[in-house]
């Protein structure tokens, strides 16, 4: 759930449309809504998967080497989300089939509990400290210090403020909580029907 929340959330351009008007970022950058959303999309067009943009080239901002190399870094990340999605999916359709055969349905509810009690730790964590929670992040996944942008350099990250990630951080998380709420409720209800069903014997 937490790759799929993060493939969804990474097309759902409307959150950071949204974000431009609640943050700001007119009057941040001095730039027009329609320019600021031409290059956050000419950027997420390079980030996914399989795209076919080969180079990035941003109409209003100048990059440094360093900076496209760490954009370069983050669709390498993405590529392997997509990846271990696709693979998750089989193997997790694999297991329910084989659950729903013979008629064990307990992994449902503690898949459950476990999908709901995990995002929501992370998620007082969030707020808590999300500058050191962002920072963690960053080192976790990247060998270098590139992501740490200069804002002459690339001042692309003037239109990436940390609240939008933020934002994008609760939006998973909340997905996450929704599909555990979901998996509950199946469970319960294919639950009720079983058991319903053998009482009718």
């Amino acid at each position: 759930f937490t790759l799929l929340g993060t493939i969804i959330v990474l097309n759902c351009r409307e959150l950071y449309y949204h974000d431009i008007d609640i943050l700001g970022l007119e009057q941040t950058v001095n730039m027009d809504k329609e320019d600021i959303k031409d290059n956050y999309n000419i950027l997420i067009d390079y980030i996914l998967p399989f795209s076919e943009e080969k180079e990035l080239v941003f109409p209003d901002f100048v990059s440094s080497e360093g900076g496209l190399k760490h954009f370069k870094e983050v669709k390498d990340i993405f590529k392997n989300v997509y990846v271990l999605a696709c693979v998750f999916f089989v193997i997790c359709g694999l297991i329910i089939f084989y659950k729903y055969k013979i008629r064990d349905l307990k992994y449902l509810f503690l898949s459950s509990i476990t999908t709901m009690s995990i995002p929501i730790v992370l998620c007082l964590f969030l707020l808590f400290d999300f500058d050191k929670m962002f920072t963690i992040f960053h080192k976790l996944f990247f060998k270098n210090n590139l992501w740490q942008f200069d804002p002459y350099s690339d001042p692309v990250i003037n239109i990436l403020p940390s609240e939008y990630f933020l934002h994008c951080g609760i939006a998973i998380i909340l997905f996450i909580i929704v599909c555990g709420l979901c998996l509950f409720t199946i469970q319960m209800g294919i639950t009720k029907q079983y058991q319903k069903n053998e009482a009718s014997k």
